[in-house]
């Protein structure tokens, strides 16, 4: 570091210092801060800290360092990409003022090695796990067991719950644990089934955000549950109309519905006047609406948007995103109708 760039973080107040090396991942705020002076050292065993292991960050030396200079109690966000070993002294300390984890592509075994070190009683809030392996054909291999099953005592404080892996899964399994603070929840290929259902009613009651992204929906069959309570639903347009209809009458409070199109997908979007039946039918409450489109989709299908006033006199923000492609980047048009058109080009979709 040279020196006119010392004598101006020098300048700066312990506040303002704090609020920079935040913005670093804990390994990256050592290497580049610790030991620079007494001052500096005091300030950073107050930081609020983000422990990132990447197969990037392989020095030893620096990972030593952590352990033995920086309090356990610092750690707010952990995060953990691939298979590596973590610093011992790191994974069994104390993590009390832990309050987000995200784990990527790492392997059951040590997705297990870390759950048994969180307190019981912690302050995790969002727990997020996108795995290249899934389910077993028994509940008791699986992810969602080992989660919400075998440790989901561990997790009664969670606000957001993100679970995303490579392939389908089983039946839900039965699961006892109640999950009174959360709000949001993203899972994917599951289906809606009574163990899953039975789940969203009975073990999340205060639940408003649901992203239910299966690549297809096998048989929803019409069923008497309801969850009133989820106010947001996101998930992938079904194939048979009656499958959308069931789980719509699930739902009955929403407020956002959005739904994706399959790219393989060939079966004809479901038009406006279809989507109209089943707003007045089956969602009285909703105030907008997504429909992500691909570029398949027949101009006569989108036209069908345009005709009456049915969006305005219900009040609806209607947006439809139609999926092309530009040259070498995909062009997303959206559509707000009785508002505006749109153009947003996107690099990486």
């Amino acid at each position: 570091m040279s020196s006119t760039t010392f004598n101006c973080l020098e300048s700066l107040s312990n506040e303002v210092l704090l609020e920079i090396f935040e913005y670093l991942d804990a390994y990256d705020l050592c290497q580049s801060f610790y030991d620079l002076n007494t001052r500096i050292n005091t300030v950073l065993q107050l930081v609020h800290l983000h422990i990132l292991y990447d197969p990037s960050k392989s020095d030893a030396t620096i990972w030593n360092t952590l352990a033995s200079f920086f309090n356990p109690s610092q750690i707010r966000i952990l995060s953990l990409h691939n298979d590596i070993n973590i610093h011992e002294r790191i994974l069994t300390a104390p993590k009390e003022n832990l309050h987000s984890v995200c784990l990527k592509n790492m392997n059951k075994d040590n997705i297990y090695k870390l759950i048994q070190h969180f307190p019981k009683h912690n302050q995790i809030k969002c727990f997020s796990v996108t795995a290249p392996w899934n389910y077993s054909r028994s509940h008791g291999n699986s992810m969602i067991h080992l989660l919400l099953v075998e440790h989901g005592h561990r997790f009664t404080s969670l606000v957001n719950l993100s679970l995303w892996c490579a392939t389908h899964g089983i039946d839900f399994p039965g699961v006892s644990v109640i999950f009174p603070q959360l709000r949001r929840l993203l899972i994917n290929n599951f289906d809606f089934t009574s163990n899953f259902l039975g789940f969203l009613r009975n073990n999340t009651p205060n639940l408003r955000s649901l992203r239910c992204l299966q690549s297809y929906y096998a048989s929803v069959t019409l069923t008497d549950i309801v969850i009133p309570n989820i106010r947001e639903l996101h998930i992938y347009e079904p194939i048979e109309m009656a499958h959308l209809q069931n789980i719509l009458s699930i739902f009955p409070c929403l407020r956002r519905l959005h739904t994706d199109r399959r790219l393989d997908h060939s079966y004809a979007a479901i038009d406006a006047s279809v989507w109209q039946w089943l707003i007045e039918n089956r969602l009285p409450d909703l105030k907008q609406m997504t429909i992500n489109l691909d570029d398949g989709v027949s101009q006569e299908a989108v036209k069908t948007f345009y005709n009456g006033d049915f969006w305005l006199r219900k009040k609806i923000i209607m947006k439809l995103k139609i999926n092309k492609t530009s040259g070498s980047n995909p062009l997303v048009t959206t559509i707000y109708f009785g508002r505006q058109w749109s153009f947003q080009y996107f690099d990486n979709l």
